[in-house]
């Protein structure tokens, strides 16, 4: 929700968050989960991928094509895996649909941000 009426007036920090109403949500995202801990977060993922022998194709996995996750991609994965929490579709591949293909359940958002990238979505997924 919105601040409480008179807490934060416009343009007006919030004295223990450096929080305005104007602030872009990834500036409240950072205060809720910080990058220093999304970024231990994205090298444990990583390293339990290697553990298991993703992106070597001599190995016995699902996933021989895996390739370590940068902080970028991982923030973007980690961002769509809240918000599927918050408004989840039937089926996460409804996600990477644009919405002239599929006017009920199309993204253009996230299809734009993730260009079909379904299958990363089920690395980051299966090694969080």
């Amino acid at each position: 929700g919105r601040p409480q009426k008179g807490s934060v007036k416009k343009g007006q920090t919030h004295p223990k968050l450096g929080l305005t109403i104007d602030s872009r949500p990834i500036e409240f995202f950072n205060n809720m989960i910080s990058p220093s801990f999304r970024n231990s977060v994205r090298k444990m993922t990583n390293i339990r991928a290697a553990m298991d022998g993703a992106s070597n194709p001599e190995s016995r996995t699902n996933y021989p094509e895996f390739k370590p996750f940068t902080e970028d991609k991982f923030d973007k994965f980690f961002g769509l895996f809240i918000a599927n929490g918050v408004h989840s579709k039937p089926r996460i591949d409804w996600w990477f649909k644009e919405s002239n293909t599929d006017p009920l359940f199309g993204n253009d958002f996230t299809s734009g941000i993730f260009k079909l990238k379904k299958r990363r979505y089920m690395h980051f997924k299966h090694f969080l």
